[in-house]
């Protein structure tokens, strides 16, 4: 079997890791032959996805940032690889995916969508969901990494028949430390780990540092960086992007993730398994990731008020930890790798029986 992945992005987030982390256990473990079409980065770039999917011998097509030629190179990786499946990654890729397979006549690859993130714009009628709901009607099925992204579709009954809910799996592996060897690790208060964009907040976490005068480091850029250290230059440390990130979340008291929405959070679990109690704010879905107060806490969007909350939190973290611990690997068992691996398998593989009949069926 073949599957060509398709990212709207030439850098490693959220979305980007699990196809990177799946497309090696895909081909390792099951001899599937991957794809990525993605846009061009800089090759000396650390975290360039076309550098890290040549490491892994995936066959990659690079494209400029730019719909249509997205839509031709996508063609031409359709063309040259000849996929079994086309699995496009959030709206943007599903819709160049589209308009690639209609310059396609014959020999159509079957096409999965999968939406990683929840837009607010998606609830009511308008142009944009209007474009969402045409996107979404196309493809042959339609995964979505929480149940709230479809729920939160005013059409979501229109497509309900060829949707599927894949939670994102932990990609790491889980770590077993005492409580004391856990503790003693910790030196920095808050981290946040994300893109430095608008939705995710980082203000907020910025201003909460400075105010509460305690620790905190950011991993991760984007367009916000320079405007944010900038402005707390002397209240929060700049990583920028790296590898280790995991290893600083081992480093740290409480992951703090002020974001306006998010379509599943993949940063929260990589927190839990490493020791590393999440605070996030009360968008929709986050308490199927997290048990309140046990594994996570949730905070108000409002700075004064999160500022005083995360400040008992830290006072009382020895307390807070004792519980984090005991719950913390109940938390992970609900995003086991294999088990998303092997669910993946069996969509590509029910959906690639359907279109061609017994001999196709693996």
């Amino acid at each position: 079997m073949k599957v060509l992945h398709v990212l709207w992005s030439d850098y490693l987030s959220g979305a980007e890791k699990i196809v990177l982390k799946i497309s090696r256990m895909m081909k390792s473990n099951f001899g599937v032959s991957i794809g990525v079409a993605c846009f061009n980065g800089s090759n000396s770039a650390e975290h360039s996805l076309e550098k890290m999917f040549k490491e892994e011998g995936v066959e990659v097509f690079t494209s400029e940032r730019k719909l249509l030629h997205f839509v031709k190179i996508i063609k031409k990786a359709i063309i040259t690889f000849r996929p079994d499946v086309v699995h496009s990654h959030d709206y943007r890729a599903t819709l160049a995916t589209i308009l690639a397979r209609f310059l396609i006549l014959k020999n159509r690859p079957i096409h999965i969508a999968h939406i990683h993130d929840a837009y607010p714009f998606m609830e009511r009628i308008n142009l944009k969901s209007l474009v969402g709901f045409f996107v979404l009607s196309l493809p042959s099925k339609i995964l979505a990494v929480s149940d709230h992204i479809l729920n939160g579709m005013w059409f979501s009954k229109l497509i309900r028949n060829k949707t599927f809910v894949l939670l994102n799996p932990y990609l790491g592996k889980v770590t077993f430390i005492s409580r004391k060897e856990a503790i003693r690790k910790k030196n920095v208060d808050l981290i946040f780990v994300g893109r430095l964009v608008p939705k995710k907040h980082p203000e907020i976490f910025c201003e909460v540092c400075k105010r509460l005068n305690v620790k905190g480091i950011i991993i991760g850029t984007g367009p916000l960086k320079d405007e944010l250290k900038e402005r707390y230059r002397n209240s929060v440390e700049f990583l920028g992007y790296r590898k280790d990130a995991e290893n600083w979340m081992m480093k740290s008291k409480f992951l703090f993730l002020p974001s306006e929405y998010e379509g599943f959070g993949l940063v929260i679990i990589e927190a839990i398994a490493n020791y590393c109690i999440p605070i996030v704010t009360p968008w929709k879905g986050v308490t199927k990731i997290i048990e309140c107060n046990k594994t996570g806490f949730i905070v108000p969007w409002d700075v004064n008020l999160a500022s005083g909350r995360i400040k008992d939190l830290l006072v009382n973290y020895g307390e807070i930890f004792e519980e984090f611990y005991n719950t913390r690997l109940k938390t992970l068992g609900n995003f086991s790798l294999g088990d998303y691996v092997e669910k993946l398998k069996q969509i590509y593989e029910m959906l690639v029986c359907q279109k061609g009949g017994g001999d196709s069926c693996f």
